[in-house]
């Protein structure tokens, strides 16, 4: 896992070396070994959105739930297309309880509008048969 890490680093510049690698749990270890190298770096809901895309992608289910955790902690604002698309990574990967968990605690987020995150929910409970 060599990187190139710039002497300053921006949550763009994290973002894009997240996007290069081919590997997301080497994606992963970046965005842990950032806060390390840099520690007056801190994530954004950017750099969060990045990540949980990568792991979604990859059906690294676990792994998506321990970054949703992290941004969570700190307190990031974030977009509702974020868990939308993580609620939908759980219901296709046979998790559809966390999907409803997730959606359920999205107030703990620094995230205003959860209308996308609905929408995602009730399709996917649809789609299982689990909407009664």
């Amino acid at each position: 896992m060599s990187v190139r890490w710039p002497r300053v680093l921006t949550p763009t510049l994290l973002s894009q070396i997240l996007k290069k690698q081919k590997n997301p749990v080497t994606a992963l270890k970046l965005l842990d070994e950032a806060k390390e190298r840099f520690p007056s770096y801190g994530h954004n809901g950017s750099v969060y959105a990045t990540m949980i895309s990568i792991l979604g992608k990859s059906n690294r289910v676990l792994e998506m739930k321990y970054v949703i955790e992290r941004m969570k902690e700190d307190s990031c604002e974030c977009k509702d297309t974020v868990f939308a698309s993580a609620i939908r990574t759980f219901s296709r990967a046979g998790k559809l309880d966390d999907a409803i968990s997730l959606f359920k605690s999205l107030h703990e987020f620094n995230c205003v509008n959860w209308t996308l995150s609905f929408e995602t929910l009730l399709q996917e409970m649809v789609k299982e048969s689990e909407l009664e």
